[in-house]
């Protein structure tokens, strides 16, 4: 019979998501996974909040093992008391420093009302990152950690939206494509990325931002880019979502994010999974990047973009392929999915 593995997790859509219903998939042969989605409801009552945990211990009461992903739920308050169950939890950097700033005092208020409890009483505590586990003890958690990376499926065929892929090409007009594919939020950088773009001949480019973001936000930027007079040069294309994606993606010659704060960001497996050379950030921890010759591993500032931008724009494209599959291949080694699934189920099976 086989073990029963419940999966907490915050929302239907993110990077978050993706990667437990991939491993969930891969997995599905050798356990019986539930799933709770605590979707975000505004204005819930407090009637709508006792009834969402009532269902949530019920289902809990009936399971081997109980993987708890996302760091602020407040599902974490019915772990305050140890479960029957071998319990895991996944922060997905909810306890990164510089994301422990932000409402600073509403976080310190719950993590000493129930949250590190919650950590406490974890069998094991899963991080993505060396830097996330040394982020997991300076808060106090001396629970065992295992550091297991995201992964994604390198064998998958990509579906192509090629009547979207003409639309991209058309609008670029033969120029160097840049793809910025992120929430489109202040943390991605994605400010200082249009500026350092701004002193860029913008001629010899274009710069497409892909993802979802605040009416406020999206309207911000779209007035800074024409104050710029870049309206030309970069396009805020919105969310897109499977083939709409995977079309971005084979459109563009180099990826960028630009973030300030990152996890493990699935985007740059993303590109390198469709062989596109990677700029990214000291916030992402992808430093392997340059000692593998797949792009360009930078901080976060506006002088360093505008020198890789340059840098970038100087590189043939038989060059920037070179960088993009040599990127491909240093993660079909280390971060296929099903490597990944591998090491989800040792640690599973060290708990049942």
């Amino acid at each position: 019979m086989k073990k029963r593995l419940l999966n907490i997790t915050g929302s239907l859509g993110g990077g978050i998501n993706s990667v437990v219903n991939s491993i969930s998939k891969e997995l599905s042969s050798i356990y019986s996974i539930d799933f709770y989605i605590l979707r975000k409801t505004e204005h819930i009552s407090i009637l709508g909040w006792l009834k969402r945990f009532i269902t949530i211990k019920k289902i809990m009461q009936n399971q081997d093992l109980i993987h708890y992903h996302g760091g602020w739920l407040m599902a974490l308050a019915l772990l305050y008391k140890k479960p029957k169950a071998s319990l895991v939890i996944s922060p997905h950097g909810a306890l990164d420093r510089v994301s422990l700033k932000k409402s600073r005092y509403k976080k310190l208020f719950v993590k000493y009302i129930y949250m590190k409890r919650a950590y406490l009483n974890a069998n094991i505590i899963h991080a993505l990152t060396d830097k996330e586990a040394a982020d997991i003890r300076a808060w106090g958690i001396d629970t065992p950690i295992e550091i297991i990376p995201n992964g994604i499926d390198f064998k998958d065929k990509l579906d192509i939206n090629l009547e979207l892929k003409r639309r991209l090409k058309d609008l670029s007009k033969d120029r160097r494509v840049f793809l910025s594919l992120s929430r489109v939020h202040k943390a991605k950088g994605i400010e200082i990325l249009i500026d350092a773009f701004s002193l860029v001949d913008s001629r010899e480019f274009c710069l497409f931002i892909v993802g979802e973001g605040s009416k406020e936000y999206i309207s911000f930027l779209e007035h800074k880019i024409k104050k710029l007079s870049l309206d030309n040069s970069i396009f805020l294309l919105g969310p897109l979502y499977n083939e709409d994606k995977n079309s971005v993606y084979e459109i563009s010659d180099i990826f960028i994010l630009s973030s300030f704060n990152e996890g493990f960001p699935l985007t740059v497996l993303e590109a390198y999974r469709q062989k596109k050379a990677v700029i990214t950030t000291t916030a992402t921890p992808f430093k392997w990047i340059v000692e593998n010759e797949s792009g360009w591993y930078i901080k976060p500032t506006k002088s360093e973009l505008k020198r890789v931008l340059e840098e970038a724009l100087l590189k043939d494209l038989g060059e920037l392929s070179t960088m993009g599959s040599n990127g491909f291949n240093y993660s079909l080694k280390n971060y296929n999915l099903n490597t990944i699934t591998k090491r989800y189920n040792l640690m599973y099976s060290k708990l049942i």
